[in-house]
């Protein structure tokens, strides 16, 4: 795990590109294998290449640009680069520095690729020649020329590294620290020592071995990945609240450590009210102040699952402070959102949706502050009851007894308003609006809050039966299960840009993943398999998923 491994046979030459990020340092390393497996010698350049974006992500407006600039440097035999941020004035080095001799450099793309070239034909390649020039206001890349003569049956060996270095004296201490084949060998051993820990902490053997190896190996490869690059500083985008928590429950089965800190980083984005940021960023002015109701809800999930798994219940009497004034214990944080959403309802006695809940598309319903979420009544009843036997096991009798009543009543409200006679409506809007209405011509069944039911305990089991009955009826498809029926007809500026998704519909997959534990809680075990099996990416065509076999995407998409 954690490296790539391409290879090629053309002209009589065998090359292997192999590829892989370090443990401890913030590079790639890059290993680069011809051979000669013909029977005459033969004379070749290749050309180590990557474009450097180093705002993050390719923009239509590609400002960036004009803040980065790149040059080989002779004295050190690298291409070093800099990349400063336009708001903020932070920033950071780039190297690529080969471990060969380089016969020519480009840094400019349009002297590698060209200007009416493309990655299939780069001009350089085709010409066999470098331009050897500086890049500044330039869309930038990193390549090298690097001629090669190989007798006939000979192999030969290139490595490269490219990483970002906060200063001259960081940058070579790591290069120094990978600049032999010896070094670059004891990395990659260490990376696969720790995916070997990692991978038997927990082992799943079902009689299904596509589930084997997505339970065993990739799901936590992908975990592994959103809480090292996509939750981390290294990440170009704001940290989401509500994601960070989720990713520190999912790892916490062969990584809690991480769940600890992950935990222990986001509470200080907590507001003291017990609401908490949408997402943060590293420079405040960045962060993303957006009232979304669901973000504190999460601590809850992620503090209970990392006690269970570890026992560790000192977590709960660290101290962190608040967003805006003061602090509390991590115990007094995931009771602040708890309340803060148990209390913070409307004129149906559920919940206020505020800006949005986990559903980040329907952020219209309750912008006014009188919309209403079936479905964040649901989750919070669900968070309450976690909370409350964590309550029990600490003996804090009088907030198990609060808790509880919460639930009640929250229960309650659910079951009078959120019931529209053959299955759980999504919410209310701010004029008081049903979404999710038998009534409705667009959108009346969503599937949200009928998985919620059953997780959160909210149904009984005749209506555990009626909405189980129409989601299978409705909602399948052979990828998964859409998130509600039928598609929208017309923009609703009362529910968000969900509205603007027409005709097409989304499986996404968090969404089956909540059907998937629903079906697991409610005890409906080979429904719960048949869930899993029709997201599994193994279980389709890659041409049509649009991902890689290892990996789930973020949703198929259907019509």
């Amino acid at each position: 795990l954690d490296y790539s491994e391409i290879t090629s046979l053309n002209f009589g030459i065998r090359s292997i590109f192999h590829l892989f990020v370090p443990l401890d340092d913030p590079l790639e390393i890059w290993t680069i294998t011809l051979e000669n497996v013909g029977s005459k010698k033969q004379s070749l350049s290749f050309f180590p290449f990557m474009e450097l974006y180093l705002a993050g992500y390719t923009m239509a407006y590609d400002l960036p640009i004009y803040s980065s600039w790149a040059d080989y440097s002779p004295k050190e035999k690298l291409i070093l680069g800099e990349y400063v941020h336009l708001h903020t004035a932070a920033r950071f080095e780039y190297f690529i520095c080969p471990l060969f001799e380089p016969d020519g450099y480009d840094c400019r793309r349009e002297d590698f690729i060209g200007v009416y070239n493309d990655y299939s034909n780069p001009r350089a390649v085709l010409k066999n020649r470098s331009g050897n020039h500086k890049g500044f206001h330039d869309p930038l890349v990193a390549a090298f020329k690097k001629e090669v003569i190989l007798e006939a049956g000979e192999t030969k060996t290139f490595q490269l590294l490219a990483g970002v270095g906060e200063d001259p004296t960081q940058r070579r201490e790591i290069i120094a620290r990978y600049a032999t084949p010896k070094k670059i060998g004891a990395a990659l051993e260490k990376l696969r020592q720790y995916w070997n820990e990692r991978l038997n902490q927990v082992v799943v053997r079902t009689p299904d071995e596509g589930i084997n190896l997505y339970a065993n190996v990739w799901l936590k490869n992908v975990i592994d990945k959103c809480v090292t690059w996509v939750r981390s500083p290294t990440s170009n985008s704001n940290f989401g609240f509500r994601d960070v928590m989720q990713d520190a429950k999912g790892i916490v089965k062969f990584n809690a450590a991480r769940t600890q800190s992950a935990i222990l980083r986001a509470m200080p984005y907590q507001f003291s009210d017990g609401s908490a940021l949408r997402q943060w960023a590293a420079d405040p002015s960045f962060h993303d102040r957006r009232k979304f109701a669901d973000s504190p809800l999460w601590i809850a999930f992620a503090v209970c699952a990392y006690i269970r798994e570890t026992g560790d219940k000192n977590i709960l009497d660290i101290v962190r402070p608040y967003q805006d004034k003061g602090e509390a214990t991590v115990y007094e944080h995931l009771l602040a959102g708890l309340r803060k959403i148990s209390n913070d309802c409307g004129e149906h006695g559920l919940p206020l949706i505020w800006e949005g809940d986990w559903n980040d598309g329907i952020g219209k319903m309750g912008e006014k502050g009188k919309g209403e979420s079936v479905w964040l009544a649901m989750a919070v009843i669900t968070a309450n009851k976690e909370a409350a036997e964590l309550a029990a096991f600490l003996g804090d009798k009088k907030v198990e007894a609060e808790l509880k009543k919460y639930n009640r009543r929250i229960t309650a409200a659910i079951n009078s308003h959120g019931w529209d006679g053959q299955w759980y409506r999504r919410g209310f809007t701010d004029a008081g609006r049903p979404v999710g209405a038998a009534a409705d011509d667009e959108v009346s069944l969503w599937l949200n809050t009928q998985t919620w039911a059953i997780l959160s305990g909210v149904s009984d089991p005749e209506r555990t039966r009626q909405i189980r009955d129409i989601v299978e009826k409705r909602l399948k498809t052979d990828m998964g299960y859409v998130l509600f029926d039928p598609p929208f007809k017309r923009f609703r500026p009362d529910i968000g840009y969900y509205s603007n998704i027409i005709p097409r519909q989304w499986n996404y997959i968090h969404a089956n993943a909540f059907k998937f534990a629903a079906e697991c809680e409610g005890g409906f075990g080979d429904a719960a398999y048949k869930t899993l099996s029709l997201i599994l990416p193994i279980n389709h065509d890659p041409d049509k998923t649009r991902a890689e076999p290892y990996t789930f995407p973020n949703y198929y998409v259907t019509d």
